[in-house]
């Protein structure tokens, strides 16, 4: 398993637990273990635990529960991650009815760093200074209380408790926010205060781009064949039907999703006279078809917003780049389609072809299978211009190029769903395509 890394901290996932109380026997009401994640495995052996976790049965945890585990990239001189420097008493179950005795702790960061879990221990006594981490405030991002897991109710220890676990808030453009697993808990049974402030890790989903070609000369025929933009997203934010969480995170703990770009013809003015001539074309932007609502629904990635799920073994949230997605004005694009006026200047005796962007979104499982189907968008924040002499050339020949950089063209509103080119000024000598 690969970690994920984010600056100078390494993130990984552990499905092995050691069992450290069970609330059987103690008289509360409802059934509920603590847990310690195991490191032990060789992948994992130079990690740290974030805080223990409580589940709210008597089931083991083992291969259904996922955790995240913590190290730092440089094992020697990293400042990722720091012990705790000391530990605050959350909750003791002593009372009539104790017959095993279990604390809660509340681990206390140096400065500069925060907590991100609880530590249970058997007995009273404070635990370890070894047994949880802290991480460095930058690595991590404020959370919200979720749902509850547990509470001592019928128990009689002289204090109350209850557990509760984290959600991640909204994520911010090309940024995933973790929820690690582990628990927050409080000395009595109502939701915890406002000034609660639980955490999440965070991790970067920034997409590698390529320099797009130049545009086709007019009336070339071969296109130089892009090179994709990437952008990796980890295995608890895809859903995969045809793998298991464990899977996902064994073999393909990272999915590849690859956004290709080709300059889509809009239209070619050929001016053969002496003046100056304006054409005028129209095209539409936006996605090609409906295939973006299929590939949601396969893969709960939203190409255009920002997604989340607290149904999936890790509680998340995600939000793809905007210039990676096309949205860094609007989303409006997608789902729609806007036609898009462009008028082209063509001096005499010159032709100008011009182009927007079809791309083309495919996610890839980490062995190379293509999961979904393929998702098109026409951008048309950007029209590209290639322009040549108005004689057509031979087929052994062609017209050299010049490429114009023209500011974007606004679309105007329309409930057209179509991609079509339509000439509005047609004369003998014009070629559309």
């Amino acid at each position: 398993m690969q970690p994920i890394r984010f600056k100078d901290l390494l993130i990984n996932f552990t499905t092995e637990f050691d069992l450290l109380w069970s609330a059987k026997d103690s008289g509360a009401d409802n059934a509920a273990t603590f847990w310690r994640p195991n490191t032990t495995a060789d992948s994992l052996n130079s990690f740290s635990s974030l805080g223990d976790v409580v589940a709210s049965d008597y089931r083991t945890i083992n291969n259904r529960k996922f955790v995240a585990v913590v190290s730092e990239s440089d094992p020697v001189n990293g400042t990722a991650l720091r012990a705790p420097v000391g530990f605050t008493l959350i909750w003791k179950n002593s009372g009539k009815k104790t017959r095993s005795e279990v604390s809660v702790w509340k681990p206390v960061p140096p400065e500069g760093y925060v907590a991100m879990g609880m530590v249970c221990c058997i007995g009273y006594d404070k635990p370890t200074l070894n047994a949880v981490r802290c991480v460095r405030a930058d690595l991590a991002v404020d959370a919200y209380i979720g749902n509850p897991i547990w509470n001592d109710k019928g128990s009689g220890a002289r204090m109350d408790f209850s557990a509760w676990d984290v959600h991640t808030p909204d994520a911010e453009p090309e940024t995933a926010y973790i929820a690690t697993g582990t628990f927050y808990g409080t000395d009595g049974w109502t939701r915890p205060s406002f000034g609660a402030r639980p955490y999440a890790l965070r991790m970067e989903l920034a997409s590698q781009e390529s320099a797009l070609p130049a545009p086709p000369a007019p009336f070339a025929s071969v296109e130089t064949e892009p090179s994709p933009a990437v952008c990796e997203l980890p295995w608890f934010a895809v859903k995969d039907s045809n793998l298991t969480p464990l899977e996902q995170l064994h073999h393909s703990p990272r999915y590849r999703l690859e956004r290709t770009d080709r300059y889509l013809s809009v239209g070619l003015g050929q001016n053969t006279t002496p003046q100056g001539k304006t054409f005028n074309w129209t095209a539409h932007r936006g996605e090609a078809g409906d295939n973006s609502i299929d590939f949601t629904a396969v893969t709960g990635i939203q190409l255009a917003y920002e997604w989340s799920s607290t149904s999936r073994p890790v509680m998340f949230s995600a939000h793809l780049s905007k210039p990676f997605t096309h949205t860094t004005q609007s989303a409006k694009g997608w789902g729609t389609s806007t036609p898009l006026e462009v008028a082209a200047y063509v001096p005499a005796n010159q032709t100008i072809a011009a182009y927007v962007i079809r791309s083309e979104y495919t996610l890839y499982r980490q062995d190379g299978s293509q999961l979904a189907g393929t998702v098109s968008y026409t951008n048309g924040d950007t029209v590209y211009f290639s322009e040549s002499s108005a004689s057509i050339p031979e087929s052994n020949e062609q017209a050299p190029v010049l490429t114009l950089p023209v500011e974007p063209v606004p679309a105007l509103p329309s409930d057209e769903p179509a991609l079509e080119i339509t000439p509005h000024d047609v004369i003998d000598n014009a070629l559309f395509p």
